[in-house]
């Protein structure tokens, strides 16, 4: 299901080609049924592995993934350049690490970190205790995907894999939108039924030791 399918098919449900109601679906109804999917389930899409280049006595970070897009940090590593080895780093909050390097002279490779924004909102880790070589950090983030447009981005992996999924979810917030709640009545169980459906389908797709990795739930 592309853009205009689901443009097209949300206007046909609804029984409306009022232009706010157009406009609504162009602005906010997708991206907010998109939101929708992505907080219920986490899927394997959302998740990305990138790499940054750590600079000596430079205690944060920036992340080359856009601020707007991360939604949590899952972990991180530090390849040591000296030996190749990894270090695991222990997720803290940003008041711990800045306690624990409060002594500029407390330097070494890092052990801990956390996910801060700086005044520009850009996403950075801070590191403890502050690097004194040039090694690499390699972190597993959970981003958004980039939302379904009508110029830029037609096509998405819910459209393609999950479009029940999408349709009745954008459903859902076009029912909010018109103020509809016997329409929202219907469309939530719609909604939960074919989230239930993509989850399976993930759990399938992800599974290869279940008593290691355990399932994805809904949230």
């Amino acid at each position: 299901m592309d853009y205009d399918t689901l443009k097209q098919s949300l206007q046909d449900w609804i029984l409306s080609t009022e232009t706010g109601f157009a406009g609504e679906i162009d602005d906010t109804i997708i991206e907010l049924g998109e939101n929708r999917i992505y907080r219920a389930i986490d899927l394997q899409i959302t998740h990305e592995v990138s790499t940054e280049t750590i600079v000596a006595d430079t205690q944060n970070i920036a992340l080359s993934t856009p601020a707007t897009n991360v939604w949590a940090l899952l972990s991180a590593h530090i390849v040591v350049a000296a030996d190749n080895s990894i270090v695991t780093l222990e997720q803290k909050d940003y008041t711990w690490i800045r306690e624990y390097t409060s002594d500029t002279d407390n330097r070494g490779t890092p052990k801990y970190y956390a996910l801060v924004q700086d005044s520009s909102q850009d996403m950075q880790i801070a590191l403890a205790p502050i690097p004194d070589t040039a090694d690499t950090l390699t972190y597993e983030c959970i981003v958004r995907p980039t939302k379904m447009t009508a110029t830029t981005n037609e096509t998405t992996w819910l459209g393609d894999n999950a479009p029940d999924v999408l349709l009745y979810a954008c459903l859902c917030e076009a029912a909010v939108f018109m103020k509809m709640p016997k329409q929202l009545e219907l469309f939530e169980p719609k909604f939960q039924s074919a989230l239930q459906g993509l989850l399976m389908q993930e759990n399938r797709r992800n599974r290869v030791d279940e008593e290691r990795n355990g399932e994805i739930k809904v949230g």
